[in-house]
Formats: C-alpha cells, sequence, structure tokens
C-alpha cells in the first residue's frame, strides 16, 4: 500500500453526513506521542503526488489546501464532501471473492472475477460491512449510503 486513510464521519445535528475531519492523532493508551492519519480523500490525494499544504504549527483543520486549491472547511475545521456517482457508481468484490481470485492467479488457475488486472495501477478502498454493524449513513446526496454490496 503507498498510503492510508480513514474515514470519520460525524453527522449533523440533523443526522446527515455532510463532512469528516481531515485528520485524526491516535495515541496508545498513556502514551504522550500520537500518529496523525490523513482523511482518505487527504490520503489519496498524497498517494496521488499531489501537494498538501497547512498553516505551519496549526492543526489542518485550520487551513488546507490540495495543489493550491483551498478545500472547503467549515467553522468545526471539518472537510466538506461532496457525493457523487449513486449506487453502483464503483465496482464491489467481497473479500472472500479477492482473496480466491488472488489464490488462483497464484496457482496459474484461471480468474474469472475480481481479477488481478483489476486492481492494477487503482485506487482501492477496503471497508467492512455485516447487518450487525450498523453502518448505514444518510447523506446529503441520496438518502442512506451503506457499505453492503449491492448484487
Amino acid at each position: 500500500s503507498r498510503g492510508l486513510g480513514w474515514i470519520g464521519f460525524e453527522p449533523d445535528h440533523d443526522g446527515i453526513c455532510r463532512s469528516i475531519r481531515p485528520a485524526a492523532a491516535y495515541a496508545p493508551a498513556g502514551s504522550g506521542e500520537a500518529l496523525e492519519v490523513w482523511a482518505l480523500p487527504l490520503a489519496l490525494a498524497a498517494v496521488l503526488d499531489r501537494k498538501i499544504e497547512v498553516v505551519p504549527g496549526r492543526l489542518a483543520a485550520t487551513r488546507l489546501t490540495v495543489d493550491g486549491r483551498r478545500l472547503p472547511i467549515d467553522e468545526d475545521g471539518r472537510l466538506l464532501l461532496r457525493f457523487h456517482g449513486g449506487e453502483g457508481a464503483y465496482r464491489q468484490h467481497s473479500y472472500v471473492t479477492v482473496l480466491t481470485s488472488a489464490k488462483h492467479a497464484a496457482a496459474g488457475v484461471p480468474v474469472t472475477a475480481a481479477r488481478p488486472e483489476e486492481f492494477r495501477d487503482k485506487v482501492v478502498i477496503v471497508g467492512a460491512n455485516a447487518a450487525g454493524l450498523l453502518d448505514g449513513r444518510s447523506v446529503s446526496r441520496n438518502g442512506l449510503v451503506s457499505a453492503e454490496p449491492r448484487q
């Protein structure tokens, strides 16, 4: 992996997810050292060799630019999101399908689903879904967004 990013939705007062924090700091319990992890859109920008700038000595949520273009940050320091494409805009594969494909390709067995060339030089987003995760989110575009793939 060339990069790592996270998605941390914090719904607005009306329950709709319109933004995410640009970065999060993680520290082991009792440790004074923290690791800053960029949100997924910024991690993608870094992987794609874009120039990311923050105001020196201040949090990323204060002012943020990518390739000289200022990103929309709200008064709470959250990065506003644009949702596009709708349901089914991106190909989805289950983890077991990808794992089985990789095993077959390594063994020289023909692969018909989730072929390795579908992933080569692509940005791949890995997520978990299960009914018990309650991972459905209301967004400003089309109501509910779920991590559950549709067949």
